[in-house]
């Protein structure tokens, strides 16, 4: 089926988009978290020294990554990544 502009819909094969948004601090925090297979904000604020709100951010940006999984409230979350898929999403890294 074809849309009005003449595509498929399909989308073609893309290159992945730069990561080079992702600041170093959350870089980090990515090799510490698979490291040690702890994904908690009060793991990262007694590991990297920041607040309870930089934390939280921390790990939803390694949520969007695909590092961790999704928030469980006050558990832990679930690490996503071994060191050699966090070293293929770091290829992505300019």
């Amino acid at each position: 089926m074809e849309r009005e502009d003449g595509s498929s819909g399909l989308s073609s094969a893309k290159p992945a988009p730069s990561l080079a948004w992702v600041d170093s601090i959350t870089w980090e925090a990515a090799h510490l978290v698979v490291t040690s297979k702890q994904a908690s904000s009060s793991f990262l604020r007694h590991n990297l020294h920041v607040g309870l709100f930089e934390a939280s951010r921390i790990l939803d940006v390694l949520e969007v990554l695909g590092v961790v999984g999704p928030s469980a409230g006050f558990k832990s979350r679930k690490v996503l990544l071994d060191g050699k898929g966090l070293a293929e999403l770091e290829r992505r890294r300019d």
